[in-house]
């Protein structure tokens, strides 16, 4: 069964907007993570950063994902017992009302690009 992304409702509509349009890449193999540098350093891995990087800059105005009623903050919180310092960013309606946090949490992408 294919994944239906249209009708996925738990989506914030801005995300799906990005999802939706996102390029499918080819994926490489390698056999470690010196392979993994390797062609992540190379002339082709570097111009396919800075495509991610433009492809993700069209998404970054207010007709793509509009800001209107929210508040935005970013927070810092040391894990323990390590002392790793994490960089939350929190959303939410600009009102006092009590609701449900949805948490999303990411395996690594940004380590190339920014929130």
């Amino acid at each position: 069964m294919k994944y239906d992304l249209e009708s996925e409702l738990r989506l914030d509509p801005r995300i799906r907007t990005i999802l939706a349009r996102w390029p499918q890449v080819p994926q490489s193999s390698v056999t470690n993570r010196e392979e993994l540098l390797v062609e992540a350093v190379s002339p082709t891995g570097t111009a396919a950063l800075r495509a991610e990087a433009e492809f993700m800059d069209q998404f970054n105005n207010e007709e793509v994902a509009p800001s209107t009623g929210l508040s935005f903050a970013t927070r810092e919180v040391t894990s323990s017992p390590d002392g790793n310092v994490i960089k939350l960013q929190i959303i939410r309606p600009d009102n006092d009302v009590r609701l449900a946090c949805v948490y999303y949490i990411h395996d690594g992408g940004m380590t190339s690009l920014s929130c």
